[in-house]
């Protein structure tokens, strides 16, 4: 049996952008009217191993602002899979990928595959993680002159909820942003359509938010009356009343759908809407994006 020799490509890409607001509150973690690089800049670099004629590997590094902290940059890999493709219509990846919510997931960091500056923030955070480590399976076909895939992935992502206080409750809760683990379990299909004109997708998702610590996630705030009239939401086991109700786990569900039609004469219409249901919580909150 003829060895087959490992190809290896590399490639990479790096945006340097600087943002500035004329509104008094800062925007996105980093954007105020000081200015920033922060928000927008990124390094990133990428190795393809072609392993064998079914089986590849990949492996993509990138440099950004920090997701847990607010004044620091961090090195992590945003890709690290291994693939097999056993034939054309299938494909079977193992490791960190990106989770298939949106038309233009797979390339959040890479700018130019995307016309707007960037993805709006209100659409693309409203899901809890947009990377997770698991399996994600393809599987490609035609109908007509119409090419076909379905995507089918489940896994799993370690990551931080970031909440901001205005003011706080000194000495319980300090002024300022707060993170906590989380732990975020997900799966889902994806339906995808495309032809020289026209592309369309439908998704379903699920996930199972958690904290790492193991600490319950509250339910409701539970509303405690010291006085006729007067009162207060208790929202701390720190403070006098009722027990808060707690889970261990909010599921979230999604259906996403999104259409871009190549109109001609270089003209293009794209939308995208998604659709989150919150589960098991009073406290949490549904949207339409």
């Amino acid at each position: 049996v003829p060895a087959h020799a490992v190809d290896a490509t590399w490639s990479g890409f790096a945006t340097f952008g600087y943002a500035e607001s004329n509104s008094d509150y800062t925007y996105q973690r980093f954007i105020d009217r000081d200015g920033t690089f922060k928000r927008d800049t990124l390094v990133a670099g990428q190795l393809d191993l072609s392993l064998a004629p079914q089986w590849s590997a990949t492996l993509q590094m990138r440099a950004a602002a920090a997701d847990n902290n607010d004044k620091r940059w961090r090195i992590e890999p945003s890709w690290a899979f291994v693939a097999w493709r056993p034939d054309n219509d299938w494909l079977v990846r193992v490791g960190k990928m990106r989770v298939p919510l949106y038309f233009h997931s797979e390339s959040l960091d890479v700018g130019v595959a995307h016309d707007m500056v960037r993805l709006p923030h209100e659409m693309y955070s409203i899901a809890p993680i947009s990377e997770f480590t698991g399996l994600f399976a393809t599987r490609s076909f035609t109908v007509g002159a119409r090419d076909f895939s379905v995507d089918g992935y489940v896994g799993e992502a370690d990551t931080q909820t970031r909440l901001w206080a205005r003011d706080g409750a000194p000495p319980l809760i300090q002024p300022g942003p707060f993170l906590t683990p989380i732990r975020v379990k997900i799966g889902g299909l994806v339906l995808t359509a495309r032809d020289p004109d026209l592309t369309w997708r439908l998704g379903v998702h699920y996930t199972s938010t958690s904290r790492k610590d193991g600490a319950q996630l509250s339910v409701r705030y539970p509303r405690v009356t010291v006085a006729p009239g007067i009162g207060y939401w208790k929202a701390s086991s720190a403070v006098p009343g009722p027990e808060i109700p707690g889970t261990n786990s909010i599921g979230n569900i999604f259906l996403t759908a999104g259409v871009d039609w190549q109109m001609g004469d270089g003209w293009r219409v794209a939308s995208e809407i998604a659709s989150l249901r919150q589960l098991d919580t009073d406290v949490g909150y549904d949207a339409l994006a």
